[in-house]
This record gives C-alpha cells, structure tokens and sequence, in this order.
C-alpha cells in the first residue's frame, strides 16, 4: 500500500508505509437530553464528525535524508486530498499534525502522521455525466453527494431546472454557468452569478435523481461528486 498525497505516491519522495492504513469511518454527532418524567432520552442528530487516520512513514533511501524529509513536510502540510493505491475513495484533509521527526545520525528518518479529514469518502470513480434532455442522474454512492452542474445556454433568458426534488431557476447571461452545491455558489469564470440564481441548491441521494430543464439551456453536465460514509 502506497500512501498518494495530492496524487504523488510516497515513494516519489523516498518514504514508505511502515503497516496499512486502517480504514476510518464517520460518525454521527448526535446530542442526547434527558427529560424528567420520560424514558430514555431525546436525541439531535448534528451532522457528520470529521473522521481522522494516522499513518508512520519511513525514509528507504539515505543519500539526502534532510532534504527528504523536507520534501516529505512540505507535501504533508500543503496536501488536500489524500488516498492509496488500493483505495477506491479520497479524503479531503482539514488539519495534519506529526509527531517529532525520529531520527537517527542523518541517515534515518520516521513521520508518525494524523490526519483529520471531511467526514466522507469521495469516490474516485465518479465520472461527469452530460444531458441534452431530461434524464436520471446516477448517485453511485451511499450518501447523499453536492454535485456540480454546468448549464450551457442556447440563449439568453431565463430557465428552471429540478433535480431530484429541487427546482432553482438561472438567468442565463452568459454562454455557461456553473452551480456549485457544495460552496452554494453560481458563478462564470471568475464572476459570481448568484443574483441570476432563484431558488434551493440540489443533492443527490444515492441511487437515481430525476433531472428535468427548459427555457434556454441547452446541455447539463454534472459531476456528482459520489461519495461514502
């Protein structure tokens, strides 16, 4: 198993996994109150906990230790996304801290890592999907995922769109626009287009979402951003 940050094995920088990596799993974050006169207690569920994994990487070549475990630092605190080789999913980092660097007269060198990530898993296999019509939108996950969608305009004016429940209309101003689901935004290019946006941002729930679209849009791409607890 090879431990990929950012899409480079660990091995590009002369480091290996001491033992595979155990596999995280999210859980709820849920808050519990007891209530005088009643049974058991009532319960919030509060969304997802972050999931964290740890990992020990060795240094196998010792022709430039320092300058390799530098490179190994930098990568490590620069990195958003992490996964392996054998993994079907990818993390997306939110902190990283390591212990102290053991080393051993310059010519060893060991990083105990822990990584705290998004609390799903995001399915590298998750291609876009194109319609020119109405059509299902596939979810191949097993959570709810915020996917983007890329409408294409055949004019100006405005359009509504629904997906999987959620109708939003768009304005189309421009030849394209993109919905980001996840950072609740409409934007084209580097310009935000929000207040040509009326209406809820879509999710899809596992499995297959009804997509339907008029007005003056002429294609939807989506990518659906699949994920797994």
């Amino acid at each position: 198993m090879n431990l990929i940050i950012d899409g480079k094995k660990d091995i590009d920088f002369n480091f290996i996994l001491e033992n595979p990596i155990a596999m995280p799993v999210s859980e709820m974050n849920t808050a519990f109150t007891n209530v005088d006169g009643r049974d058991g207690s009532v319960h919030e569920d509060l969304g997802l906990q972050d999931i964290t994994f740890s990992a020990v990487l060795n240094l196998f070549t010792f022709n430039d230790v320092y300058n390799d475990v530098s490179k190994m630092v930098a990568a490590l605190f620069n990195a958003n996304e992490f996964t392996t080789d054998t993994w079907p999913f990818i993390f997306k980092k939110k902190h990283i801290s390591w212990s102290e660097i053991a080393n051993e007269m310059g010519v060893t060198a060991k990083i105990q890592i822990n990584v705290r990530c998004h609390p799903l898993k995001f399915l590298k296999n998750s291609p876009t999907q194109s319609f020119t019509a109405a059509g299902t939108v596939k979810n191949t996950g097993t959570y709810s995922s915020k996917p983007l969608l890329k409408l294409y305009a055949k004019g100006a004016g405005a359009s509504s769109v629904t997906l999987n429940g959620t109708k939003f209309t768009m304005n189309m101003q421009k030849e394209y626009v993109f919905v980001d689901c996840e950072l609740l935004d409409a934007y084209y290019t580097t310009t935000n287009m929000n207040r040509f946006m009326l209406g809820s941002f879509p999710t899809l729930k596992p499995g297959d979402n009804n997509l339907t679209f008029d007005g003056a849009i002429a294609k939807i791409e989506i990518e659906p951003r699949c994920c797994n607890l």
